[in-house]
């Protein structure tokens, strides 16, 4: 399964948002909601298999947005 920033996955109970600082092997995301310290990646060569599409469909594209510009915004705080 390819994971494309903004999409929305199902996780460890949740649903969350996919971070832009995803890589093959690491998913970085947010949970709906969620603040800044929330933000957990998830090994996918372990835990891949536990990994789905979320079933909500219905999250605002100023939602996806909001999350996606934290998530850019902190690791460049964290770079400087």
């Amino acid at each position: 399964m390819i994971h494309i920033p903004g999409s929305l996955v199902a996780a460890r109970g949740r649903e969350w948002v996919v971070l832009p600082e995803s890589t093959d092997d690491l998913l970085v995301r947010q949970p709906l909601g969620g603040a800044d310290r929330e933000i957990a990646g998830i090994y996918l060569p372990l835990e891949g298999a536990d990994v789905r599409p979320a079933a909500r469909r219905s999250m605002t594209r100023f939602t996806i947005t909001r999350c996606l510009t934290r998530s850019c915004a902190s690791a460049r705080a964290s770079a400087a």
